[in-house]
C-alpha cells in the first residue's frame, strides 16, 4: 500500500500518481458585484436598526419595509436575500407601503420606505397607558 493521499488520489481521479501530478490551475474570479450586494444588505440592515433605535420601537414590532422607489436592480438583491433582511433587521418586506405612513431612509443611494405610523401609535397607547394607571394608582392611595 502507498501513502493513505497517493491511495485517495487513485480512488477519487484514478490516473496517475498524486506526486508527479500537475499543480491545480488558480482562477482568479471577480467578487466585485457580491461585494457591492453583500455591503447593501448590511448596511439596510444596519439603517433599519438604528431607525428601530431612533423612534424607540421595540424589537417586538414587525416594521413593514417598502420596495415603492427602489431601483431594479437594487430590488432583486433585497428579493435575493430577503429571509436574512427579515430575520437580522426585523421587518416585514412588502410590495409597497403608504407613504403617508412612512419615513424614507436611504441606503447606498436607494430610497427605502418604512412604515413605522402603527409602531409609533402602539408605542403612544402604551405611554398613555401607564402615564394613566400610575395617576389612577396615585389617587387610589390618597
Amino acid at each position: 500500500m502507498l501513502y493513505i493521499s497517493e491511495e485517495i488520489w487513485k480512488s477519487l481521479w484514478g490516473e496517475g500518481l498524486l506526486i508527479s501530478a500537475d499543480w491545480p490551475t488558480f482562477e482568479k474570479r471577480d467578487y466585485q458585484k457580491s461585494q457591492q450586494d453583500i455591503n447593501f444588505v448590511t448596511e439596510m440592515i444596519g439603517t433599519l436598526r438604528s431607525l428601530r433605535a431612533e423612534l424607540s420601537i421595540a424589537t417586538t414590532h414587525l416594521l413593514e419595509v417598502g420596495m415603492n422607489r427602489i431601483s431594479q436592480e437594487m430590488l432583486s438583491v433585497v428579493t435575493t436575500n430577503a429571509p436574512m433582511i427579515q430575520r437580522l433587521g426585523r421587518v416585514k418586506i412588502v410590495p409597497a407601503v403608504q407613504e403617508e405612513k412612512a419615513v424614507e431612509v436611504v441606503v447606498g443611494r436607494e430610497p427605502i420606505l418604512v412604515d413605522v405610523a402603527d409602531a409609533l401609535m402602539q408605542r403612544l397607547r402604551k405611554n398613555v397607558l401607564k402615564k394613566s394607571w400610575l395617576e389612577s394608582r396615585k389617587s387610589l392611595k390618597k
